[in-house]
């Protein structure tokens, strides 16, 4: 549909009558989107603000309220406090005065945001954060380190040889390099998949780590820190032992989801298919307990408790999402914190109320941003690598 003023007129109508629908309201974010549209839409907004806050607000709160939709010193601002009168048709049939300057408030904020959505973009381009990607680097058992190539999406262990994921080579290594163990490591913004020699296949998060060995003799052992996503081959006489941090994670053949990051208080084992014993080892005490399919192992402490999850909210990273389900915003801060690699500096103590959705890993950290700022009153300013969080 061609974009005119006259549907954006209907659209801002619709959305105060509250009557648009999903589809419309869409059509309307996009126009909002369009800066041919900016100054019409300002001027909308400031003459649906004066229809109905005289009644209600001193002049000074008038200026206080639409200084909080425009931005400072906004001409449309300005020339509504010295011409009262409206020229324009009605744009919506009056209702309940609250509820309309409720609406009109509502919908300056996200134009508001919009804005401050633009020069997030700025400031990431000017702070050189980038997206994360597939990034890692392998140690060898003589300490060599090797970054990885970043047009290849993982590793594997075959017969003693190391190869990329397409099964060429990988460049830097010699024979006489070639040990008994390795360590697979992601950075921030990082992540990288590691086929074993047994036929297991490892996911790596950012900031992970895994100790695997070049051979596994009897039962399998790796160490891991981080967070990682495990299909454990079948093996009936050889259990696979995940060591991280206090606990332990026995299987014989199963899908598993590993968060264990030393950074954080809690670590977290999450069962998808088949069955895992997690074991907790404290001051000399050892605590275990056997999960199904669809629970989740939290260990805090000498506490370990067992929940029922949904497991894709859980492994949507290794998919490439962000899946936030009921997440505070110190939460998902943190997540993006290790994805984007960067600081976070709440300036206000972070809110309790919490987020629910997904989105993609791929978008730039401004769009990510800027999503959240339109589910909740939450302003985001960058400076440098640091991402302070404000209300």
């Amino acid at each position: 549909m061609e974009r005119t003023n006259a549907r954006l007129q209907e659209l801002i109508e619709l959305y105060l009558q509250q009557t648009i629908t999903e589809a419309d309201k869409i059509e309307l974010w996009d126009y909002i989107d369009d800066p041919v549209f900016e100054a019409e839409i300002k001027h909308s907004l400031s003459e649906a603000f004066y229809q109905v806050a005289p009644v209600e607000l001193t002049a000074l709160q008038q200026e206080q309220a639409l200084n909080h939709i425009f931005q400072p010193n906004d001409p449309a601002v300005a020339s509504r406090q010295i011409q009262r009168q409206s020229k324009l048709k009605r744009l919506w049939t009056r209702i309940g005065i609250a509820a309309t300057i409720a609406m009109v408030l509502g919908l300056g904020l996200y134009f508001y945001q919009k804005k401050t959505a633009l020069s997030l973009a700025d400031q990431v381009a000017r702070s050189g954060i980038n997206t994360g990607g597939y990034k890692a680097f392998l140690t060898l058992a003589n300490n060599k380190r090797i970054a990885l190539s970043e047009s290849q999406t993982g590793i594997m262990l075959q017969e003693n040889k190391l190869l990329y994921s397409n099964g060429t080579s990988l460049s830097g290594i010699n024979p006489a390099d070639l040990g008994q163990e390795y360590t697979l490591s992601t950075p921030k913004g990082g992540t990288y998949q590691l086929v074993l020699p047994d036929g297991t296949k490892v996911w790596l998060n950012a900031s992970s780590s895994i100790r695997f060995p070049a051979t596994f003799n009897g039962d399998r052992r790796v160490e891991f820190s981080g967070e990682g996503y495990f299909e454990v081959a079948k093996a009936e006489k050889h259990s696979f032992v995940v060591n991280s941090r206090s606990q332990s994670v026995e299987v014989l053949g199963t899908h598993f989801n590993i968060q264990n990051y030393q950074d954080e208080t809690m670590a977290k084992t999450t069962l998808l298919e088949g069955k895992v014993k997690v074991a907790l080892a404290y001051n000399g005490q050892s605590l275990t307990r056997l999960l199904k399919p669809g629970e989740q192992a939290a260990i805090a402490g000498n506490q370990l408790k067992v929940y029922s999850v949904d497991v894709e909210d859980v492994v949507a990273w290794r998919d490439g999402y962000f899946n936030f389900n009921n997440e505070t915003i110190a939460q998902i801060m943190a997540k993006l914190a290790k994805w984007y690699d960067v600081k976070i500096d709440f300036v206000d103590p972070p809110s309790e109320e919490t987020f629910t959705g997904q989105i993609s890993r791929t978008k730039k950290l401004d769009e990510v941003l800027t999503i959240l700022a339109k589910a909740k009153p939450i302003k985001f300013q960058i400076k440098g690598r640091t991402i302070q969080v404000s209300r």
